[in-house]
């Protein structure tokens, strides 16, 4: 039987800044190539007026562990919001046969917010003031939680279409961090003044062009999703990019809707291969900090997989 852990258990655990360095360490020893993420299936079918989307991402760190994410979601893309999603994580460390079956909701929510920040954090400028986040979401709510405690901005700007949702957001934040959260009613306005700005909407039209923002503004973009798409094809052929994984990124909707254009995105190379957040956290594009580049997030398995590993440690360890 697995040893089983609930999103409850893990959010006990795990603090925003373990999500955070559990999500630094995971990118590095991906950039090392000691955690691989492996190949994902996906899948999109129809339940009556509801889109249902499938994932499985698989991950394995050679000698210490093995794993996968099984996401069910129903939604409506249209409406620029996730409906109700089913997450599970199925872990086995090497050398053991007890199996461990985790609440894959806290962790998926937490490491992609944990993933723009960090972004932002190898990329973007040494001490950013100003952050400013698209979204008011479960994701949003987890870049508002990784930004305060990672970045320590003096002000996070937050939008989205409803001012209720983005009072009520606002609301729930502050009592969470240190860093004053301001609700503003437009993108223009949140994105105006914001040296690193997160993307995190489910929209099926982009919502940010280049023009609207600083030139050496950093952008971290929460993608993955073939229907969605966030930003203007401008920001992508003006501005240097990295992305997380480059086969995962040409399957994601901004590079789905502009496929014909790709070679024109300004992709930064390691060894001729497309760079990779990994590469980044290796500090292998320290040149390029500060530029206003672009990070590009489809999420990866090795995320998910060593956010469970080390709430399961926690649970070996007793603490």
């Amino acid at each position: 039987m697995p040893f089983l852990l609930s999103d409850d258990q893990i959010a006990e655990l795990l603090s925003t800044e373990d999500f955070v360095h559990s999500c630094d360490q995971a990118f590095k020893l991906y950039g090392e190539g000691a955690l691989r993420n492996l190949q994902r299936d996906e899948s999109v079918t129809r339940d009556g007026d509801k889109e249902v989307f499938r994932l499985e991402l698989a991950g394995l760190w050679e000698g210490r562990l093995r794993g996968r994410k099984l996401i069910v979601e129903h939604s409506d893309v249209s409406t620029g919001r996730l409906g109700e999603r089913m997450a599970t994580i199925e872990l086995v460390l090497e050398g053991t046969d007890q199996p461990f079956e985790l609440g894959a909701e806290l962790i998926t929510n937490r490491r992609t917010g944990a993933a723009a920040v960090l972004g932002a954090h190898y990329l973007g400028p040494s001490c950013p003031e100003v952050v400013g986040v698209l979204g008011t979401g479960r994701i949003a709510e987890s870049v508002v939680l990784a930004a305060d405690a990672k970045l320590k901005p003096s002000v996070i700007y937050v939008t989205s279409r409803s001012g209720e949702r983005r009072e009520a957001f606002v609301a729930k934040m502050g009592e969470q961090v240190e860093t004053d959260v301001i609700a503003v009613d437009s993108i223009p306005r949140a994105v105006l003044d914001a040296d690193v700005i997160i993307a995190a909407v489910p929209t099926p039209e982009p919502i940010l062009s280049s023009e609207m923002i600083k030139p050496k503004a950093h952008v971290s973009v929460v993608a993955g999703d073939p229907r969605t798409a966030q930003v203007d094809i401008d920001l992508l052929t003006s501005r240097d990019v990295v992305v997380d994984a480059w086969d995962q990124a040409t399957a994601s909707g901004d590079f789905v809707r502009s496929a014909d254009r790709i070679d024109e995105f300004r992709i930064l190379k390691v060894d001729r291969e497309p760079a990779t957040i990994g590469d980044a956290a290796k500090g292998r594009l320290l040149t390029y900090q500060g530029g206003g580049c672009v990070t590009y997030f489809t999420g990866m398995a090795i995320q998910d997989l060593h956010a469970a590993y080390t709430a399961v440690q926690k649970v070996a360890v007793g603490t």
